[in-house]
């Protein structure tokens, strides 16, 4: 067979990933006809071009509602893994003003206000700036090196990690917004590893989502321990029991309703599953409630008063009004939030306390974060590209393309992680999430918009977090409930009791797609390697660091490089180094750089 009709049958083949409704050859796109859409929508496509690229209105609400939901799950866990690493042991008490409880009560939802307040504005400037279906959260106790400093580092304390975060936002937006530094930090990734970016992205997200369920201790994440009287309650869920079955069945069910909408080519795949999966659980669950004789005492349910009291908490004395619940600390936590700017430079700055070397630390946090905060976001442009303009018009493509549109992603991303540090939040990524967001046929700023209103209604009212956890600490009785109200405790146990497996699940998927695209688009490449990418993707697997998986993979690919022949011919003696010598010339100088800049930050 020769090269043209191998071409020929490599066009026909098909997979069950792809969205193409069929194979024939296509020739320049035209401009669709926009008389289904309505004229509201016609109107917001002047400006984001949503229906230019093949998408309607209705489609990039869809697609922002489902981030929404993700998103906010992910921030709840983010939450956790934070609070847990502050507060590695919280000994709360039963005086209904115990200054203690409201304290810690108050910094958790200091964070998540912050948390969503960096959501909301770094989503909303995405969308109206870049103009793409695009979320921002900020995910500090995920980022590279975070846990393992806080973990081992003696003396280092959150806002320590704050300035580190904030310096680290100064290099990178030096690095985005200089187009000869940002173009060299570009080409220092060879073609063979950007292209499985995604991959190396999506493998460390599937793996972080199974660890977070519950289900599994594949590698152990901090965990809070919370001492109560007159019970001792575990947030460590790893057993198929109760509540946790219950949301492993509705997970079973999503993900079966997942492969089957991709196999009918649904628009809504994610979405779909998403919800079908929640409702099973819910179906489930009412139906043992009712065998149970409306029961919750035996834990197999989530109809119980600890649900109810995350969003209204309850009035079991008429000093607090609203119990112990996020109303209470609602006004604290904001106070909080904007009267702790300048602790950034206050306490942040003052490293008196580290026992460890400081300029170690300091170089190995800005090369560690300069990477990770520029090529993460990478990973999810690879990942949808092609996917955002597989519908465009010819018009809207070259648009698209002189618009700068990944430059000004990187911007937003920037401004944001100065910005975030002194809200008490840091390491502002373009959010994995997005992916399903695009997978749902969301092409334009309109998804974080959309996005970003429901961001604003979970700035006031925890209802979103709480309908949609699928594992809650079960209240056994009214007399309970009121006790630990009373106590200012409650609130704390109920929040750090919340487990999200059906976002668990669907975060797990969007991990596999953009691994499962990677390989699909590299296939398509003349010269590929897949060496680089496995060696990756395992160490970012095994160690929980997308930059170490990207250092594996650069450092892999340039010895590919330095040792490439032509053709297939074994090189011996003068012609090896002759050829190592022209291999040494041809290979970027940044990407000499990146390989030993990734090296000594993971050395030191």
């Amino acid at each position: 067979m020769n090269s043209a009709e191998s071409e020929q049958v490599k066009k026909k083949k098909s997979s069950f990933w792809d969205d193409d409704e069929d194979d024939a050859p296509k020739g320049p796109k035209e401009k669709k006809p926009k008389k289904e859409h309505s004229g509201f929508s016609l109107l917001l496509n002047k400006y984001f071009h949503h229906v230019d690229r093949g998408s309607h209105l209705r489609t990039e609400v869809a697609s922002g509602i489902l981030v929404f939901f993700l998103s906010i799950c992910v921030l709840m866990m983010n939450l956790q893994i934070a609070t847990a690493i502050q507060y590695p042991s919280i000994e709360l008490g039963t005086s209904p003003n115990d200054p203690t409880n409201i304290a810690i009560a108050t910094n958790i939802v200091a964070q998540y206000q912050a948390s969503i307040l960096i959501a909301f504005v770094g989503s909303l400037l995405i969308g109206l700036i870049a103009n793409l279906p695009f979320v921002q959260l900020s995910l500090l106790s995920l980022s590279t090196g975070v846990v393992t400093y806080l973990s081992n580092a003696s003396g280092l304390s959150y806002p320590n990690l704050l300035f580190l975060s904030f310096l680290s936002a100064i290099l990178y937006a030096i690095f985005a917004g200089v187009p000869f530094l940002r173009k060299e930090l570009e080409k220092a990734i060879p073609e063979k590893v950007r292209v499985f970016l995604p991959a190396l992205a999506g493998v460390l997200l599937s793996y972080v989502s199974i660890q977070l369920s519950g289900l599994t201790k594949l590698v152990s994440l901090p965990t809070t321990s919370l001492s109560l009287s007159p019970a001792s309650v575990s947030l460590s869920v790893n057993s198929l029991t109760g509540i946790t079955l219950l949301a492993f069945i509705g997970g079973i069910v999503m993900i079966v309703c997942y492969f089957f909408f991709r196999l009918i080519k649904s628009k809504h795949p994610f979405l779909f599953s998403f919800l079908i999966g929640l409702a099973v659980f819910f179906l489930v669950d009412i139906i043992i409630y009712k065998a149970n004789s409306g029961s919750t005492a035996n834990g197999n349910s989530i109809i119980n008063f600890g649900r109810v009291w995350v969003i209204m908490g309850s009035q079991a004395d008429p000093a607090t009004p609203h119990g112990d619940s996020y109303p209470t600390y609602l006004s604290r936590g904001f106070r909080q939030v904007f009267s702790s700017f300048g602790t950034v430079f206050t306490k942040g700055a003052d490293f008196s306390a580290y026992e460890g070397n400081f300029a170690l630390l300091l170089i190995s946090t800005l090369l560690t974060n300069l990477a990770f905060f520029f090529y993460d976001p990478m990973a999810v442009k690879e990942a949808t590209e092609e996917e955002i303009l597989h519908d465009a018009t010819e018009e809207e493509k070259t648009r698209y393309a002189s618009s700068h549109t990944y430059e000004k992603l990187l911007y937003t991303n920037a401004a944001m992680n100065i910005i975030a540090p002194f809200f008490g939040g840091g390491a502002v990524l373009v959010s994995k999430t997005s992916v399903a967001g695009v997978k749902e046929k969301g092409r334009s700023g309109l998804v974080p918009i959309v996005a970003s209103i429901g961001y604003l209604i979970s700035l006031f009212l925890l209802a979103f977090p709480a309908l949609f956890a699928s594992s809650t600490y079960v209240v056994n009785s009214m007399n309970e409930f009121n006790y630990f109200a009373f106590g200012n405790g409650g609130f704390v146990q109920l929040i750090l009791g919340l487990r999200y497996g059906f976002a668990d699940a669907l975060m797990a998927l969007v991990g596999v797609e953009m691994v499962i695209r990677a390989f699909q688009h590299a296939s398509k490449l003349e010269k590929v390697s897949y060496l680089p990418a496995i060696a990756g993707s395992l160490f970012a697997l095994f160690f929980s660091s997308f930059v170490l998986g990207l250092f594996v993979a650069v450092i892999l690919a340039l010895c590919e490089d330095l040792l490439a022949s032509e053709g297939d011919k074994k090189l011996k003696g003068k012609e090896f180094f002759a050829d190592f010598a022209k291999n040494t010339k041809a290979i970027p100088a940044s990407e000499y750089c990146l390989s030993l800049g990734l090296l000594l930050a993971i050395a030191l």
